[in-house]
């Protein structure tokens, strides 16, 4: 087993505004570079940007070139392209914004294959903040995951170099994510079975407060 890093405040050193902040932050990084070779890059500051869209993408390309280019220098390292479907969870992102966040992240992977050496799936959960308690139910769920992988696989087939960098994320949190990615996996509308893809295990972020242990 690998440790694994993230990436948790993607900042070039001329967006900090405290000096101090940024050399305490550089001070550490050696040392956690002798423990892990792996790295997600997580898209939360990307989504949870005010107004976010289509348009900021390039914007959060620059942070992610910059922080990427600072590990490297130190180390041969893996980077991840997390796709933060936990700012979902979390309720950091409006559900009214769940079809834009979709689209931009299938657009950040396209326009920007090179800013990471693999990609996670992006997932929608059950958002625990109920804002909108009708983009909780089964229905919306299973509409908006269907939706950004139906997205992901247009995207791999197009471009046929991504589809070793892609992960597809499972889950089975719940009997009713269970059933989603089960249907997901085998929808032969979708085709995901038909492409050698990699496999991974999701869910655990906002496990226990989802459910209160």
């Amino acid at each position: 087993m690998q440790p694994v890093y993230t990436i948790s405040d993607l900042k070039t050193e001329e967006d900090f505004s405290d000096r101090h902040d940024y050399d305490q932050k550089s001070f550490y990084l050696p040392a956690v570079l002798r423990l892990a070779k792996y790295f997600t890059i997580p898209m939360t500051s990307a989504f949870e940007k005010k107004n976010f869209g289509l348009d900021t993408m390039p914007e959060f390309h620059r942070i992610v070139s910059e922080t990427k280019r600072k590990y490297s220098e130190l180390a041969n390292v893996t980077f991840y392209l997390d796709s933060s479907g936990y700012s979902h969870a979390g309720g950091k992102i409006d559900p009214l914004d769940t079809a834009k966040m979709i689209e931009c992240f299938i657009d950040y992977v396209d326009c920007y294959p090179d800013s990471f050496d693999y990609f996670f799936s992006l997932d929608i959960p059950v958002n625990t903040k109920r804002w909108h308690k009708e983009f909780d139910d089964y229905e919306f769920l299973k509409r908006m995951n269907f939706k950004t992988i139906q997205e992901s696989v247009r995207l791999l087939n197009n471009k046929k170099e991504l589809i070793d960098k892609f992960y597809f994320v499972n889950y089975f949190k719940t009997k009713n994510q269970y059933k989603i990615w089960s249907d997901l996996n085998n929808d032969k509308n979708i085709g995901l079975k038909q492409l050698p893809i990699n496999m991974a295990i999701g869910g655990s972020v906002k496990a226990r407060s989802l459910k209160q242990i």
